[in-house]
Parts: structure tokens; C-alpha cells; sequence
């Protein structure tokens, strides 16, 4: 337990700062509007395309992950994330911003997962969920935060260059500390619930029929379909179009729109948080995950419904919405109870190339949509926003329809009944 605490708290900070730029997209949608006036659906593609990136590369990542470790895989391909971090820095165009945001995605895509995998060698099985519940609540609820109103006050105050050059320096030093002082399991095994994985035991084709595997798999097939929606709806709404939205229909300035954002961020990491021990309170995971689902849909037809009536109601539905949002510990610990830990890292990998890819079609689809509406069709801005809101509610209830027929993993055996 002494050693999972600093190997977290490193894995934390990593994330923290990968965070800054995942969250970053309603800020920027801003800038990005106001500034370099580009349209909803080029604002989708930039946003969209760090999305993109980290789904191209779940499955290898998945591979890697399972055959060099956490250590290994996250700080090697960091060097990939912050060359696309000088490139978007210093970049004008919209080709240019959305290339070097594809690179961002594809060096941190499989930050999450290398949380999940030393969570995995670091903890009881039991407390995976709460332990990557924790650490990413409470780490990526900083960069979060930091992603909204201080990154609107640097841009206000440094500009888009020095902001950025400044942030990749900041990457550079998170992905050294990865590489010198993160270990991927416990060097003198305490009772570790999970037995360190020999490394590189597999052939690349023995590696890929486990993917084939996973695919296969009947159960995970189910929870796949669910993870495209566990993070879309998020950094669709939250994550790109909730600035605009505030800006757009209300009239809020940029700076109150990121008090907004902030409130959202704060609420998602509460929630992720409170989301972690809820599988071992009522042992299930299936239905602290539809339970959420349900909730997320519903706040999102309100909000639809009431789109232009009111920015304090709008505000708390939007808050509320993305409290209940983060379900996914819950669903990557579903997940992992399907498969040997042999298998974890690619099963994980490959539910979250799903939401990845789920999160750039959401986020490129919605502004298609809303250029297509207010441009083609002649819609209000409100009305637009009102189909993005109802798009991502039918989504979440098409997903859930799905995995409502998936075997439930319990955290904790149900006691066989005596026999008369």
C-alpha cells in the first residue's frame, strides 16, 4: 500500500496534464469561433480529431500495455503527444490544428488504460474501480478544471502560442517523472491481488487473436456498444459545445461561459468520484451503469425541451448532467470481469477505442448537424443546440437498450441459498 500511493499520485499528475488538453474544447471552441472564426463543423474536426487519434491507436496501445507495461508505453509514446503539442502551438490553419491535435490524441491515448493496468497490478480486485475512480476523479478533475476558466485567462493573457509552448513544457516534465519513477507492479509481491504478467510472452499474432478474442466475446460485445457512449456525451456537450451554447444563446461573455465550464468540470469529477464505490455498495455494475444512463438521458431531454428559457436552469441542468456522466470506472471494471488479466489491457483498449471513436463522430457529427440546421435549414441557434441535446439522449438510450441484456459481474459473490 506504500508504494501503490506515489505510483498513483505520479500516474495522477500524468493525467492531470493530459486532462488540460482533453477538456480543452469548449474553451477553445471559443477561441476558436471568435477568434479565427471557423464553422461548427470545422470546430468539430479540431476538437474531434485528438479523438480520432487515440482511437487509431487503442489496439496497439492495448498490445503494448499487455507485453512492456504501463511505464513503458506511456512515457514512449508522451514523445509523440508533445511533438503535436509544438506543432498545434505554432499552427494557423485548420489542417494544421486538426493534424497536430490527431498527433496529441495518438501519444496519450492510453492514459486512461496504463490507469486501469497499474490499478490492476496494484490493488484487489474488489477495489480496482474505486482505486481508478479516485485517481482519475481526483486527477483528472484538476486538469479538467484547469482546462476552463485558468485556460481561458491564459489565453486572455499570453496568447495561443505562448499558452500552448508553455504547456508542452509542463508535458515534458510529467512524462520524464513516467519513465524514472513509475514501476508497473510491486517489486517484492505482498500478497498483490493480480501476479505480475510476464512481459513480451506473446507473438504479435498470438497478441492480435486476443483481440480477435475480445471482440468475439458475447458479453463484451455488449459492454462495447455501451462504452461508445461513455465519454461522447461528456466532451461532446461539456467538452465543446456548452461554451458556445452559453455564449450563442445567452449572451454570456467568455469569461463567464468558462465559470460554466468549470462548474461542469467540478460536478464530473465529483461524480467520478462518487461513482467508485457504488459497485460495492449494491454489488452490481450493470445497474449503477444503466442507473446513471437513465439519469444522463433524462436531464438531457429537459434540457432540450429548455433550451432558451432560462440560463440558471440551463446551468443546473447542464452541472447535474455532468455529475452523473463519469460511469465508466464502473463499466472498465465490468469489463475487466469478463477476461484473465492476461487479456486486460486490450479488452479495456478495446472498449475505449469505441468511446474514443464514439467522441470524435459526436463531436464532428453535431457540428455538421448545426451548420447544416442554422446555415441550410435557416434554424436558430437554440433550436440547433436543441437537436444536439436530443441526438445525444437518443444515443445514450440506444447504447443502454443494448447492454441492458449483458451478464451482470458482481463485486462480491452472492451467498448460495441453503438447501432445505
Amino acid at each position: 500500500m506504500n508504494r501503490l500511493l506515489p505510483v498513483m499520485i505520479l500516474a495522477g499528475l500524468f493525467l492531470m496534464v493530459v486532462q488540460i488538453y482533453r477538456q480543452s474544447g469548449a474553451v477553445l471552441a471559443i477561441h476558436f469561433q471568435e477568434v479565427m472564426s471557423l464553422s461548427a463543423t470545422q470546430i468539430g474536426l479540431v476538437s474531434g480529431a485528438m479523438y480520432l487519434g487515440a482511437t487509431l491507436v487503442q489496439v496497439p496501445t492495448g498490445i503494448l500495455f499487455d507485453r512492456f507495461g504501463a511505464r513503458i508505453t506511456l512515457s514512449a509514446m508522451g514523445l509523440l503527444a508533445i511533438g503535436g503539442l509544438l506543432w498545434f502551438a505554432t499552427a494557423d490553419q485548420v489542417l494544421g490544428l486538426a493534424a497536430s491535435r490527431m498527433l496529441i490524441g495518438i501519444g496519450h491515448g492510453g492514459v486512461i488504460t496504463g490507469i486501469y493496468m497499474l490499478a490492476i497490478a496494484w490493488t484487489s480486485p474488489e477495489r480496482m474501480a474505486s482505486t481508478s475512480a479516485l485517481v482519475i476523479g481526483l486527477a483528472g478533475g484538476i486538469g479538467g478544471v484547469l482546462a476552463t476558466t485558468p485556460l481561458a485567462v491564459m489565453l486572455d493573457r499570453f496568447g495561443f502560442l505562448t499558452t500552448f509552448l508553455l504547456l508542452a513544457a509542463v508535458t515534458v516534465t510529467a512524462t520524464v517523472a513516467i519513465w524514472v519513477l513509475v514501476r508497473d507492479h510491486p517489486s517484492v509481491p505482498h500478497q498483490p491481488a493480480s501476479p505480475p504478467v510476464p512481459r513480451q510472452s506473446e507473438s504479435l499474432q498470438q497478441s492480435l487473436r486476443g483481440v480477435w478474442q475480445i471482440v468475439c466475446n458475447r458479453d463484451l460485445q455488449k459492454v462495447i456498444v455501451m462504452g461508445s457512449c461513455f465519454s461522447a456525451p461528456f466532451m461532446t456537450l461539456g467538452g465543446l459545445w456548452a461554451g458556445p451554447y452559453m455564449t450563442e444563446v445567452f449572451a454570456l461573455q467568455r469569461a463567464d461561459a468558462s465559470y460554466v465550464l468549470l462548474a461542469m468540470m467540478i460536478a464530473f469529477n465529483l461524480g467520478t468520484v462518487a461513482y467508485g464505490p457504488l459497485d460495492r455498495w449494491f454489488n452490481t455494475r450493470k445497474y449503477v451503469v444503466l442507473g446513471g444512463v437513465v439519469v444522463m438521458a433524462a436531464l438531457l431531454i429537459i434540457l432540450a425541451f429548455l433550451a432558451d428559457s432560462d440560463p440558471a436552469i440551463a446551468i443546473v441542468l447542464l452541472v447535474s448532467f455532468a455529475f452523473f456522466t463519469p460511469m465508466y470506472p464502473v463499466l472498465m471494471a465490468h469489463c475487466r470481469g469478463f477476461v484473465p488479466v492476461q487479456q486486460a489491457g486490450r479488452a479495456i483498449t478495446t472498449v475505449t477505442l469505441i468511446g474514443l471513436g464514439g467522441v470524435f463522430g459526436m463531436q464532428l457529427g453535431t457540428g455538421m448537424v448545426m451548420d447544416a440546421l442554422r446555415d441550410g435549414a435557416g434554424w436558430s441557434a437554440a433550436d440547433a443546440y436543441r437537436m444536439v441535446f436530443l441526438i445525444l439522449a437518443i444515443a445514450l438510450l440506444l447504447a443502454a437498450s443494448v447492454y441492458a441484456r449483458v451478464r451482470d459481474i458482481k463485486p462480491r459473490p452472492v451467498a448460495a441459498a441453503p438447501v432445505a
